[in-house]
């Protein structure tokens, strides 16, 4: 293969296999650190393990291919930021969907003290007793269990995971909808 510009035109040069490159990348720390930089998240180590599990199920052409072509970062960074901003993505369900409602991003304001605390526990309050009591009971069912997946509360509640994630998305729409609308 003809390769200019470069003294090698692999990602991971001495790495040949597929299993060779995934632990090249798994031993990588400025590949890691620059993943790090990219999502600023706390689970950083699940992630990667959700990368690794990814990669490891490609074929092994595929994954060749990507680092004797120089794209295997850009791959990897893809997946890493389809995994963070999809919420169709593993990621997204097992850390995302449950993190805290009412974060930063969600409020849109970035210093804390902007936040009367007690101003927007009324104000959820008043609107979750406005909602049909099953709402109110799969929104309390999620937010009472941040550990759990929507299948898992399925199976231990025996109720479809369909129905729980899209009650839960339309309590979420109605609350946000409600804190916007009041400012806060």
């Amino acid at each position: 293969m003809a390769y200019s510009g470069h003294s090698t035109p692999c990602f991971y040069p001495s790495a040949t296999t597929k299993n060779a490159i995934i632990d090249a990348f798994a031993r990588d720390k400025k590949m890691k650190r620059e993943i790090e930089n990219i999502c600023r998240c706390k689970e950083i180590d699940d992630l990667m393990q959700i990368i690794y599990l990814y990669l490891l199920e490609m074929k092994e052409e595929t994954i060749i291919e990507l680092n004797e072509t120089k794209k295997l970062k850009y791959f990897i960074i893809r997946m890493v930021l389809n995994q963070i901003n999809s919420t169709t993505s593993l990621y997204y369900r097992q850390y995302v969907r449950n993190s805290f409602l009412f974060d930063e991003e969600l409020m849109g304001k970035t210093d804390s003290k902007d936040w009367n605390v007690n101003e927007l526990n009324d104000v959820v309050t008043a609107e979750l007793q406005k909602l049909p009591f099953y709402y109110r009971k799969i929104f309390e069912m999620v937010a009472d269990n941040p550990d759990k997946t929507f299948p898992q509360l399925a199976k231990q509640y025996k109720i479809k995971s369909y129905s729980i994630f899209y009650t839960y998305a339309k309590v979420r729409k109605i609350l946000k909808k409600s804190i916007r609308k009041r400012g806060l």
